[in-house]
Parts: structure tokens; sequence; C-alpha cells
């Protein structure tokens, strides 16, 4: 995973991109590092989101009409 970060983040840069948003668990402050470490120069901001054990156990899922409505993509 962290070689394919580092490889999206280089190409992203090289278009200009400024910010990049990942949603991944990090269960260690060692895995935190080593994910910044595959964005150089980049500000590393950790959030934390919480959700009681109801909406945990709900299946994610996203009408197709959502997708589009939320992307643009409506492939």
């Amino acid at each position: 995973m962290l070689a394919n970060l580092r490889s999206v983040w280089r190409n992203c840069a090289a278009t200009g991109s400024k910010n990049l948003v990942l949603a991944r668990v990090i269960e260690t402050e060692t895995d935190k590092d080593a994910i910044a470490e595959c964005i150089p120069h980049a500000a590393t901001i950790v959030c934390q989101l919480q959700a009681g054990d109801e909406t945990v156990a709900k299946p994610a899922r996203a009408e197709t009409s959502d997708i589009a409505a939320l992307t643009g993509f409506a492939g």
C-alpha cells in the first residue's frame, strides 16, 4: 500500500495537487509516520471518526444517484 501511495502522490503533485485525503484505519503512531513519509513536505492531519454500535453494524452502501451527486461521476 505504501509504495502505491508514494506513486499516487508523486503523480498528483506533478499535476499541481496540494492536498490528499486518505481514508484508512491508522492503529499506531508507526503507521501514521509511515504514511506521512510517503507524502513529502506535507502537514499530516489525522481525524478520528466515532460512531455508535448501531451505525457501525449497518452495511455501508450508497445509491448510484448519491454517488453521482457527490462526485459528478454517473458511471
